[in-house]
């Protein structure tokens, strides 16, 4: 299976599988492979951990046909995990071997390109594997959590829990390990409260399943290998920041008509642009936007000097963010472009000049801000000329200053 023909499908075992690779990717180092890499490591609930690496493999046989590769990673063959970062993978866990055919410094946007449009059944399976393949169970805190990739790389971590938030509706304990002694040795943790994500999401790992089971007696089985625990159904979410309200984070339009998806986007205009389309601000990244005005210090990057007001809601600088590449314009990209790369953040004057403003002072505004992030832009592989950029605001034959 080539990591292209993987994206042409939309179905669970698809979003399973990348769910897996997005929470930590493991590559060849001649790039030509990534695995779909499921951990495992004994403890006192597991007993025999050999086992389950077997009973895994046939789980995802079964659950995911005869197309895709599974192996035992120690079955792997050691030409082959010559070539992989981490060696001590050869013990340890399962894996869904999947040939590379794309540029992986694209590797997450295009995961998240693919994910951004899927409902929300897709996006449930997308978590699950995200959570399951190197999760590991907490009963004193009751949480399930997952380390990061990328310890030393905190802007990959705040991509990872701002998108994963805003698409799927979740708020994610962050569990910073710098926190912890010997924080050295340690990846910073995604966590979920344990019994929510067992009632509402679920485990497919074998061991997950088994040591839940002997730890909560409360787990029967429901629509292939998502878990349902009937007592935690309604089981709200903890987090260690009392009060969360979830639309602060994203908008939530799990189960919602058409309709009532415009209403909702009628309601998150009080604090956005009423250019932006209903499909911008349902499916666009509210936490990648609000990073964006605090990067820029709440102030216009057209002119810094351009005054506003202070917001109610957020008790700063009121400016509005802005895709510089129009979100609406994101299907011509093979990756996700809404980024802080592609945010701008402007003084409402400015925003409406770029939207209602003569051509010459549209092109005069675009340019100056593609000047700004065209660099940017190409070390995310988001590349585009200045001409393309002015042709997706309508502007044709015009020559940039």
């Amino acid at each position: 299976m080539l990591f292209s023909q993987l994206l042409q499908k939309e179905d669970k075992k698809v979003a399973f599988l990348l769910g897996h690779i997005y929470a930590w990717p493991m590559i060849s180092r001649d790039k030509k492979f990534i695995l779909a890499y499921s951990a495992y490591r004994k403890n006192k609930y597991t007993g025999n951990i050999e086992s389950y690496y077997k009973k895994h493999k046939i789980k995802l046989r079964e659950f995911l046909g005869n197309k895709y590769d599974v192996r035992l990673n120690k079955d792997i063959h050691d030409k082959f995990m010559d070539t992989l970062e981490n060696n001590k993978m050869k013990l340890n866990g399962v894996s869904v071997v999947i040939k590379n055919d794309i540029n992986i410094v694209k590797l997450y946007g295009t995961i998240e390109k693919w994910l951004i449009d899927q409902d929300e059944n897709i996006q449930r399976w997308f978590l699950t594997g995200f959570m399951d393949g190197r999760g590991s169970l907490d009963f004193a805190a009751n949480y399930i959590s997952i380390d990061l990739a990328h310890r030393n790389n905190p802007e990959i971590a705040k991509r990872k829990i701002n998108k994963i938030n805003d698409l799927i509706g979740f708020i994610f304990n962050y569990n910073p390990r710098t926190l912890q002694k010997e924080s050295h040795t340690k990846n910073d943790q995604f966590r979920l409260n344990m019994r929510y994500f067992a009632g509402h999401y679920g485990f497919f790992r074998p061991s997950l399943i088994d040591v839940y089971n002997k730890i909560s007696n409360t787990l029967t089985t429901k629509d292939d290998y998502i878990y349902i625990d009937k007592k935690e159904i309604d089981y709200e979410i903890s987090t260690t920041t009392s009060n969360i309200d979830i639309n602060k984070f994203a908008i939530s339009i799990k189960g919602l008509s058409k309709l009532e998806k415009l209403e909702k986007a009628k309601e998150y205009r009080l604090e956005n642009f009423d250019f932006d389309s209903e499909d911008e601000i349902l499916y666009s990244s509210s936490n990648v936007k609000a990073e964006a005005k605090k990067i820029a210090g709440f102030k216009c990057e057209l002119n810094d000097q351009h005054e506003t007001f202070i917001s109610q809601s957020t008790n700063t600088l009121y400016v509005e963010a802005h895709h510089l590449i129009p979100f609406a314009k994101r299907s011509k990209f093979d990756i996700n472009i809404d980024i802080l790369e592609n945010l701008v953040a402007l003084c409402p004057n400015c925003h409406r000049k770029i939207h209602l403003s003569k051509n010459d002072d549209k092109v005069e505004l675009l340019t100056k801000l593609y000047n700004s992030r065209a660099d940017k832009l190409n070390k995310e592989s988001i590349n585009i000329s200045i001409q393309n950029l002015l042709s997706y605001y309508n502007i044709k034959d015009k020559i940039a200053r």
